[in-house]
């Protein structure tokens, strides 16, 4: 067709990167520890486009945190991290509650994250 130009688009493949599992499982032993008591790895095995901010083995030692608590350190949005979050004074967590944006976006900002194919992994170091 004259005048019609199509450029290929760049697909990102994420089949090379890891299962959500198998990061909290070998990077964050002690939170997998605790998803695994409160019956959470299925349900986190199945979702898509979540943000979770892992607490380090150091940091959790041997406290043990309740179910809302872990969920309080998970997030689901349309995007992983979520969407304008920079932009965002709240978010609500998978415990459905609204919690304040500054904490989190300190660990978006200055931790390294983990991509794997359900979404994006932060280290954080305090209990959020």
């Amino acid at each position: 067709m004259p005048g019609y130009f199509h450029e290929k688009a760049s697909i990102v493949k994420k089949t090379n990167q890891m299962d959500i599992v198998k990061v909290l499982k070998t990077n964050y032993s002690k939170f997998y520890n605790l998803l695994a008591k409160h019956k959470l790895v299925k349900m986190i095995s199945s979702a898509d486009n979540l943000t979770i901010f892992a607490l380090s083995n150091e940091t959790l030692g041997s406290i043990m945190l309740s179910k809302e608590k872990i969920l309080d350190h998970i997030l689901q949005y349309s995007r992983s991290p979520p969407p304008n979050y920079k932009k965002m004074k709240t978010f609500k967590t998978l415990s459905d509650i609204r919690v304040s944006a500054t904490k989190y976006k300190k660990y978006i900002k200055k931790s390294r994250e983990i991509i794997t194919n359900q979404g994006n992994v932060y280290k954080t170091d305090e209990i959020l």
